[in-house]
């Protein structure tokens, strides 16, 4: 809970063989991790879906049930759990362990498929007007056992409420297009959560008549209709696009993603909304600079904490929003190591520790000669970094997220690869990098 790291669990063994996109706890303490990996500690065919023990131990019996292949470059995009644990899955994909599918899918607590859900969802298809399917971007769980799922039909963007058997509620009316969802941004992700009163909050990019995307956060009241109180400013700046949403207990909204602006002041990355959409700039005050300005820095998570703090993860690792907006500073100095790559996934884990997954294959001591960028202050205060140079991997893994501009350039006979920060250069030539202080 205070940024310490623990011990490595005794379970994990070599970790997983790729990125870890989400993680899902359970009340018994077991985690479920979706992502972009086949193996977990020696163990192959998990087809990017893994749960882990309480000590980090995979599930050997769940991963027999539900790590199945899914069609060929399919993939795992959300994933929410419903009503009795059942687990919801969504993403792009046509298969199943050989089962045709339609982007979405549910499973028992157990790791079992719902046959009967999945030919319900089959029959979305009717939906889409050339038969394409569904690309299922988000999923949260509704009132009376229903599932709320977004994604796009034949790349046009769809809102739907699904009853707890899979069928489409007939009677569920979001707005058409035209009003807000209109060319939602392919390459951005949309966010959902169901509000206590059954309301439902949509953030995602949005391509405007004129050609220029934003950022948009709409409400829709539970019937599907736009909710006209609930009224947001428009996000600029980055990608414009959102990759983490959390809810407060007042209902206020905390938005994490690649943005600069709202309204008419600056939100680097972070900005909170209350609870009728009106931008709240006393928390972007106390921000300040947050974790971060430029793009390479955007919020890949949140994660609510029960005493109102919230946790933040990206490529500068993990950081802590007090309640009011600031940035834990204590958090930070309890960080004795940090992450040789981006954190993309945070989750509740036993006894107020966390889990926390992401493209990162260990942790890096800043006493090393080999420290991340996010662990210095200045250029100045990083001693040399050292690899060596034909390792690209291994750099760019360590420093792609922070990087502002990539250029590589040939000397002579030598390779130079020359990567530019906002306060230094990393010059990688035939036998090391070395970082020095921007001219």
């Amino acid at each position: 809970p205070d940024g310490t790291f623990l011990d490595p669990l005794p379970g994990t063994g070599s970790g997983f063989d790729g990125d870890v996109n989400i993680l899902l706890p359970q009340p018994d303490r077991k985690v479920v991790a979706l992502g972009d990996f086949g193996a977990y500690a020696g163990r192959g065919s998990l087809y990017g879906l893994a749960r882990l023990g309480e000590d980090g131990s995979l599930d050997v019996q769940f991963a027999k049930r539900a790590s199945k292949p899914l069609s060929e470059n399919g993939r795992y995009d959300c994933a929410a759990f419903l009503s009795g644990w059942r687990l919801a899955l969504g993403g792009f994909f046509t298969s199943y362990g050989g089962h045709a599918a339609n982007g979405l899918l549910r499973l028992s607590p157990e790791g079992g498929m719902d046959k009967p859900f999945l030919d319900k969802a089959m029959d979305l298809r009717e939906i889409s007007a050339e038969g394409a399917g569904l690309r299922v971007r988000s999923v949260a769980p509704a009132r009376g056992g229903r599932l709320l799922i977004a994604g796009d039909f034949d790349h046009r963007p769809a809102v739907l409420m699904l009853e707890p058997d899979g069928t489409n509620q007939r009677h569920f009316q979001a707005p058409p297009d035209s009003t807000y969802f209109e060319s939602v941004e392919n390459r951005g992700s949309i966010l959902t959560a169901t509000l206590p009163d059954g309301s439902i909050l949509l953030a995602g990019s949005y391509r405007q008549k004129e050609g220029g995307v934003v950022g948009r956060v709409v409400r829709l009241l539970p019937g599907g209709t736009r909710d006209r109180r609930f009224s947001a400013p428009d996000f600029v700046g980055g990608d414009r696009s959102f990759q983490a949403m959390v809810v407060q207990r007042d209902g206020s909204v905390v938005l994490g993603g690649s943005f600069s602006q709202v309204d008419d002041f600056a939100a680097p990355n972070l900005a909170r909304l209350g609870p009728d959409g009106t931008p709240d700039r006393a928390f972007a005050r106390k921000l300040g600079d947050g974790f971060g300005r430029d793009a390479a820095r955007r919020v890949r998570a949140l994660l609510l904490l029960k005493d109102g703090s919230i946790l933040a993860a990206g490529a500068f690792g993990v950081g802590r929003l007090l309640p009011d907006g600031r940035v834990d500073a204590a958090f930070a100095e309890n960080q004795a190591f940090g992450f040789d790559g981006p954190v993309q996934a945070l989750a509740h884990g036993a006894d107020g520790a966390g889990w926390v997954g992401g493209a990162f294959t260990g942790l890096v001591d800043p006493k090393s000669p080999v420290i991340p960028w996010n662990r210095c202050a200045a250029a100045s205060d990083c001693r040399a970094v050292r690899r060596p140079c034909g390792d690209w991997d291994a750099v760019n893994r360590l420093y792609a997220a922070d990087v502002a501009a990539y250029n590589e350039k040939r000397r002579g006979s030598e390779n130079c690869v020359y990567i530019e920060y906002p306060r230094g250069i990393l010059a990688c030539e035939r036998k090391a990098c070395v970082l020095n202080p921007a001219p």
